[in-house]
């Protein structure tokens, strides 16, 4: 089943990234902006100030978060498990995002409902492979969702 436009610019429309390290959320956009130079991406430091800015409508609903789980006070654990109990954004596709390779960690946060996981890559070339993949394995997603 091929994805068609609407269903993959529905995707990559409103993107949040919530990530403490500026270098790794502004390689990120940058990599998002470049295979969709319309694309809105919003940059939140932190887990708590994402919860509340997703709760507050502070800023647009994201098609598609990426998060990393390795920050300091609410970490992105925590924020996983509290958008998945939340009804009202918990079909938002959260794609773990982190320096972190270990396999608990993977675990745990595919159980808790992480789309995908993927370990921070160092080369900007593979950072924007993976963003393409995840961007059509989520439009694929959608379509599926459609046809029920």
């Amino acid at each position: 089943m091929r994805p068609t436009f609407e269903e993959i610019s529905i995707v990559m429309i409103n993107i949040l990234i919530i990530d403490d390290d500026n270098d790794d959320s502004d390689f990120l956009r940058e990599a998002i902006q470049q295979i969709s130079p319309g694309t809105n991406c919003t940059i939140v430091r932190n887990a708590a100030e994402a919860i509340k800015g997703l709760y507050t409508k502070k800023f647009a609903r994201p098609g598609l978060i990426f998060l990393d789980i390795c920050m300091p006070h609410v970490n992105g654990m925590e924020y996983l498990k509290e958008l998945k109990r939340n009804p009202t954004v918990n079909d938002i596709p959260v794609v773990i995002y982190t320096t972190s390779e270990s396999q608990h960690d993977r675990t745990e946060t595919l159980e808790l409902g992480a789309a995908s996981f993927i370990t921070k890559p160092t080369g900007f070339r593979l950072l924007c492979k993976i963003v393409t993949d995840i961007f059509i394995q989520e439009a694929i997603n959608i379509a599926r969702h459609n046809q029920l």
